[in-house]
């Protein structure tokens, strides 16, 4: 309830009168009395009550929902999402207009999405959508908030609405550390091909779309390119994969500068465009020389022995400035086509390898060994070129041991008959006709035929073999050995020379006599 005083009114004029009124939501029947207290004399007293039966509304509710309008946040890149409010109340009179502020906030900070968003009274059951646009500042979940500040809002609860997002970084592209590769040591030996692979890696946080990848050397222009772009039909983040191109390091010689130029053609929205070119210095330089000689070769042992193993080595060195890879070297015998062995190699600038292989001659007399470096001119060489590959070794084979008896090598003293228990000697020369000596040649003696139950007669009661340490190439040797006949009768001295067959000769069949 609430008075007013109006201090005079002349006849024919009005005024309006305010009164201070505080609205419950509900029926109100609203009384308006004039001169309550009757202090004037008037022609009607009737007419001074004013009565009206009014209804009490609570007002407008304003909701706010925050909706997506982007379907991937990209750090530095505009996005927008919609601010949605309805208005779930009742109506405003007066129509009054309201605000609303957007906000974000992150897990290192936060800041204004924007500020005091102008809107207009809502009817009931209406709805108004305002899109917002937003450029993110981090990575990460980010929180965006809408606030409506209204002078009428019957429940404020529902007036805040708040939405997380992530954002993400944008791709980006770049050469795996230590992916650099170049299949040859460096330096690359001039005028040759090789393979240069690297991998391409995708460091940001979201795919990578078809990019070109082109490799130069020296400089990005087209005469320089190694080879036609190489296309990636994309990268997931993380994701990387290994490209190949075979490079002709020509000229000059030196360094060379090999150029990676990643998405060449700019297909690709990056985290920065500025660091898609790569940088790899190469060192060319001359060829190798591969040298081979008959001072650095040999064989062992220095006698060859037809049918025995013998090492045959030698030195083979680079004494260029670059590898020399897949050198193939070969040995032969009184031609470069009589091939005995082959090795491959490869050899770094400077580097100097023994090779050697075990062989057994077949043919005696004098050879000629041919040692060979790159036989089918495979390489490029510098410095003496190929006047160096290939080295002649003289190698005289000689022919095995043959031991044997001849018919006057073998005597028995005294001559004539022989009585039972006379001391005998048995004298006997041993030769050997080959061009090898002999060692530890064992020669027995036995009365009668040993595969018919002859009997062994003993060089010494402990020793029932005479032993020839040495019997040299080409030479003979004599003993005798004692024999005391045990039974009368005729008797056949047999002599066995290399009984276990210990010794390889040229004739097998001779060592009986």
């Amino acid at each position: 309830c609430d008075s007013a005083e109006v201090g005079g009114l002349g006849a024919g004029m009005n005024v309006t009168v305010p009164f201070r009124w505080t609205a419950e939501e509900g029926d109100l029947t609203f009384i308006l009395k004039i001169d309550p207290y009757e202090e004037l004399r008037e022609t009607g007293e009737d007419d001074n009550i004013f009565t009206q039966v009014n209804y009490i509304g609570s007002g407008p509710d304003y909701q706010v929902i925050l909706q997506e309008n982007t379907t991937e946040w990209v750090l530095n890149t505009q996005g927008t999402v919609d601010v949605v409010i309805y208005n779930v109340g009742e109506e405003d009179p007066s129509e009054t207009p309201f605000k609303v502020n957007v906000t974000w906030t992150g897990a290192f900070g936060g800041g204004v999405v924007m500020l005091e968003i102008p809107v207009d009274y809502i009817p009931p059951g209406e709805s108004v959508r305002i899109p917002v646009n937003w450029t993110p500042e981090m990575v990460g979940p980010v929180t965006l908030s809408a606030i409506i500040d209204s002078r009428f809002d019957r429940v404020p609860i529902n007036s805040v609405h708040s939405i997380q997002v992530i954002v993400k970084d944008l791709p980006e592209l770049a050469i795996l550390t230590g992916s650099f590769n170049v299949d040859a040591p460096v330096p690359v030996t001039i005028n040759t091909t090789v393979n240069i692979s690297f991998s391409v890696t995708n460091l940001g946080e979201m795919t990578a779309g078809q990019f070109k990848v082109s490799v130069y050397d020296g400089i990005i222009d087209g005469a320089s390119r190694i080879s036609a772009p190489i296309a990636v039909s994309g990268l997931e983040p993380g994701e990387q994969v290994e490209l190949s191109v075979r490079w002709f390091a020509g000229l000059p010689i030196g360094s060379h500068k090999l150029i990676i130029v990643l998405d060449e053609d700019d297909e690709v929205m990056e985290q920065s465009e500025e660091d898609n070119i790569w940088e790899f210095p190469i060192l060319v330089d001359t060829p190798p020389d591969i040298k081979v000689s008959a001072d650095e070769s040999g064989v062992a042992p220095s006698m060859v022995t037809e049918g025995r193993n013998t090492t045959i080595w030698a030195w083979v060195s680079n004494i260029g400035k670059t590898m020399g890879r897949d050198v193939v070297v070969h040995f032969s015998i009184d031609s470069d086509v009589n091939v005995i062995a082959e090795r491959k190699l490869d050899l770094l600038p400077g580097e100097r390898v023994n090779i050697s292989f075990k062989w057994s001659a077949e043919s005696v007399g004098e050879h000629t060994l041919f040692i060979i470096a790159d036989p089918y001119d495979n390489l490029i060489e510098e410095g003496a070129g190929e006047s160096n590959n290939i080295a002649f070794l003289p190698l005289t084979v000689l022919s095995k041991p043959d031991i044997y008896m001849s018919e006057n090598d073998l005597r028995i003293l005294p001559d004539g008959v022989i009585n039972i228990g006379d001391d005998v000697t048995i004298y006997a020369t041993i030769r050997n006709s080959g061009q090898t000596d002999a060692l530890n040649v064992f020669v027995r003696f036995y009365d009668g035929d040993p595969e018919k139950g002859g009997r062994l007669i003993s060089f010494k009661p402990t020793q029932p073999s005479v032993v020839i340490e040495r019997l040299e190439a080409e030479s003979t040797t004599s003993f005798e050995v004692p024999w005391t006949p045990g039974s009368g009768g005729y008797h056949d001295i047999f002599v066995i020379m290399d009984l276990s067959n210990l010794i390889q000769e040229t004739d097998e069949t001779n060592n009986q006599m």
